[in-house]
């Protein structure tokens, strides 16, 4: 798949959410979420000797486990503009769906998903792109940030 070519993919094994992080040298450019396979325990990842698309192991206890294929479907919503505006730190994006819902999440490094804490609810713009700011705080530690669609 062109579109994960330079990608680290990795998961959270507890929510099934996996992730496609690109970067150049030490900075993250990119680490949107890919999808999410809720119930499945994701413990590795593979490529097909036959035409190189991404596989991953999708373990469901008993006899269910499988090996899925990832296949793009649409255009992943990213993360392009992130900046500090005084005291609020504002991020925008493209490559959404024109006026569907997205959701902002925030948590901790090493914090589980289940954690972190819903900032913004919004729309996508008709062009697909998207804008939310965020009060920053100098004295909390580092923060993560998740577009999570419904």
């Amino acid at each position: 798949m062109p579109a994960l070519n330079g990608c680290y993919l990795y998961a959270d094994n507890g929510s099934g959410d996996v992730w496609a992080l690109r970067h150049t040298g030490t900075t993250v450019t990119e680490n949107p979420v890919l999808f999410r396979d809720t119930g499945a325990f994701i413990s590795c990842f593979g490529v097909d000797p036959s035409n190189n698309d991404a596989l991953y192991a999708a373990l469901r206890g008993g006899v269910n486990s499988t090996i899925q294929r990832i296949v793009m479907t649409n255009s992943i919503p990213a993360f392009s503009n992130v900046t500090l505006s005084g005291t609020n730190l504002v991020i925008g994006g493209s490559n959404g769906t024109p006026n569907t819902s997205y959701y902002v999440l925030q948590g901790s490094p090493g914090s589980s998903l289940a954690t972190w804490t819903a900032l913004a609810t919004n729309v996508f713009d008709p062009g697909g792109k998207f804008i939310f700011t965020n009060p920053m705080n100098p004295a909390v530690p580092q923060k993560l940030y998740i577009l999570e669609l419904p």
